[in-house]
């Protein structure tokens, strides 16, 4: 994708912390991503994971009353959400956007004030990671980013949705995974709990599609040495295309 100049995001790269006030940041950095309410794109697909300003304004409401400070009425949590969120692109690197809603928001106080132990160090966390990697608004927006691919893993990619979905690796010893033996001198074949647990993963990463999922897949695989592992195509696959009347030799 380098190579190729297409723009994506590798989610490996760019976790950021878990808990209740990173996921506000996130979802304040989604709503930004989006702009103006509704959430729709040009296209008029709603986007149904993306909170409204209302209740971004519920959930600080819900941070700032855990962290004992109080509460704001609404339309003024609003506001003052509105004036951050308005004001950003996906693009706009995203620690000095988090310093600028930290302080609009006194997202530091509540932090420090919360009972959650992650809560206290979220902001911190986020900073580290935004200047260690570069990371952009739109990075931050979770699964919505606009214009990128997104590399994750199957299981990240539970409960979420793209039009396009993309697996690559469909060999057997990939998918599923063959563990290396020393004394066989071979990779193993998967147990038969490791092998049912590799089709839920598969069947959770070809039902992430709403349009289309395009698998490539092969006969062989190579080691980080250059090893040629031909164990042929994965066996997952296989039954699939069976189901589907394909000759997978042919194909």
């Amino acid at each position: 994708m380098d190579t190729a100049n297409v723009p994506y995001v590798l989610e490996a790269d760019e976790r950021l912390p878990k808990g209740d006030l990173a996921d506000f940041v996130r979802d304040c950095a989604a709503r930004a991503v989006i702009g103006p309410q509704p959430a729709q794109l040009q296209d008029d697909r709603r986007l149904t994971n993306v909170n409204t300003l209302i209740e971004l304004a519920y959930t600080y409401n819900r941070l700032r009353r855990s962290s004992r400070l109080p509460e704001l009425p609404v339309h003024l949590a609003g506001g003052r959400l509105d004036s951050v969120l308005r004001s950003s692109h996906g693009e706009d690197p995203l620690a000095p956007w988090v310093a600028t809603l930290a302080e609009a928001l006194e997202l530091t106080e509540i932090g420090a004030r919360s009972p959650v132990q992650r809560d206290q160090s979220a902001l911190q966390g986020i900073r580290d990671a935004a200047s260690g990697r570069g990371l952009t608004l739109g990075d931050a927006a979770g699964s919505v980013r606009l214009g990128k691919v997104t590399l994750t893993t199957y299981h990240s990619a539970k409960g979420r949705e793209w039009d396009f979905v993309l697996l690559p690796g469909l060999v057997d010893g990939i998918m599923p995974y063959r563990k290396w033996s020393w004394p066989h001198r071979r990779h193993l074949e998967p147990a038969p709990d490791q092998l049912a647990q590799a089709r839920r993963a598969f069947y959770v990463a070809l039902t992430r599609a709403k349009f289309a999922a395009i698998l490539f897949y092969g006969h062989y695989w190579e080691s980080g040495r250059g090893a040629k592992n031909a164990y042929g195509v994965s066996r997952i696959v296989r039954e699939m295309l069976v189901r589907l009347g394909e000759n997978v030799d042919r194909t």
